[in-house]
């Protein structure tokens, strides 16, 4: 009987569905908040609007997000799973806005930070 359990438990993927999911979802976020920054650092320099080093970082982080999501439903990840853990994209683009880009960033964007935070939390809760 210890044999089949042993067995049994070799067989059962190391992270489930829902966590590969969620994981896949906070990579699309990062892929999508540093697409956007590399988008205005491009708009911060003189040259042409769309061709520069900046802008091909931008393609090279937004087009596999594409793939992400693909790889996310393939898996069987369902939609209200993966799409509101995406919301941590606004953290990062805040985070990269106040510290990357000197902005300044207000109380109430904060606050709205960790309500995203909180939203997010309770998404992603094991279910």
């Amino acid at each position: 009987m210890a044999l089949e359990v042993q067995r049994g438990a070799a067989n059962r993927p190391v992270l489930s569905t829902d966590v590969k999911v969620i994981l896949l979802s906070v990579l699309n976020a990062a892929l999508v908040a540093g697409g956007g920054a590399f988008q205005r650092l491009n708009a911060q320099r003189n040259g042409h609007p769309i061709w520069s080093g900046w802008m091909l970082l931008a393609i090279v982080c937004l087009a596999p997000s594409f793939l992400v999501v693909s790889w996310a439903y393939s898996i069987g990840g369902k939609m209200s799973l993966f799409v509101p853990v995406t919301a941590v994209g606004y953290i990062f683009s805040l985070l990269l806005a106040r510290f990357a880009f000197d902005e300044k960033v207000g109380g109430l964007e904060w606050l709205g930070c960790a309500i995203v935070i909180v939203g997010v939390a309770i998404t992603a809760r094991p279910r």
